[in-house]
């Protein structure tokens, strides 16, 4: 028995398959053009560069008023504070899914 036979495959058949390659990208049905896909990834990422320049300077600004108020260590409060914040959101998660 030959080796094609056994697994079926054979040297005239493509090696893929056809509904999983897809061919190119952006030619398939339903996909957006290329100018509308890189505004999209550059909204996003102006976004995300927004956001995280917004926490680091919340974070930086929350560490230097807790240093003028003489905490002697300003990042673990605010690790404290983040987990008891984080804890009391779940717990009333927790409430709000017991009473529906």
């Amino acid at each position: 028995m030959d080796l094609d036979q056994e697994t079926g495959d054979s040297a005239d058949e493509p090696a893929g398959d056809p509904i999983e390659d897809g061919g190119d990208e952006g030619s398939g049905e339903g996909a957006a053009p290329l100018p509308a896909r890189l505004g999209l990834g550059l909204l996003c990422g102006a976004a995300t560069y927004g956001v995280m320049r917004i926490s680091l300077w919340s974070d930086t600004a929350l560490e230097s008023a807790l240093r003028k108020a003489h905490v002697p260590a300003p990042r673990l409060v605010m690790a404290a504070a983040g987990g008891v914040a984080a804890w009391g959101l779940a717990e009333r998660e927790r409430r709000q899914a017991g009473a529906a």
